[in-house]
């Protein structure tokens, strides 16, 4: 399946630099994805919804919300470079989604 993607609603800001993606690690102190660094890097300001979230907790960071408010994030908490992604409910559950960025990616599908 190929993943389609449209210019934000309010505002397409082009692509993420380098510099700003080590600026990101840094200041989280983690080592992102390489493959979300790929996708961010050819489509951030594309999203199919408003792309604000809560801040990072702990191990955990946001980089995307479902339409019904939960957070799909980065969860650090088992290797500080190959996080897996789980979603954050709205009540603050963190429940498994993929075991990398690339598994959740494939596993994408339309309604």
């Amino acid at each position: 399946m190929s993943v389609h993607w449209r210019p934000h609603v309010l505002k397409a800001s082009g692509s993420v630099s380098p510099h700003e993606l080590e600026r990101i690690e840094s200041a989280w102190g983690v080592k992102l994805p390489d493959d979300y660094k790929r996708v961010v890097s050819m489509y951030q300001g594309m999203a199919p919804e408003p792309n604000g979230f809560r801040v990072g907790r702990g191990d955990i960071f946001p980089f995307a919300r479902t339409p019904g408010g939960e957070d799909l994030c980065f969860d650090y908490r088992g290797s500080p470079e190959q996080p897996r992604v789980v979603l954050v409910s709205v009540e603050g559950s963190v429940h498994p989604v993929a075991n990398s960025f690339q598994e959740f990616m494939d596993g994408l599908y339309d309604d």
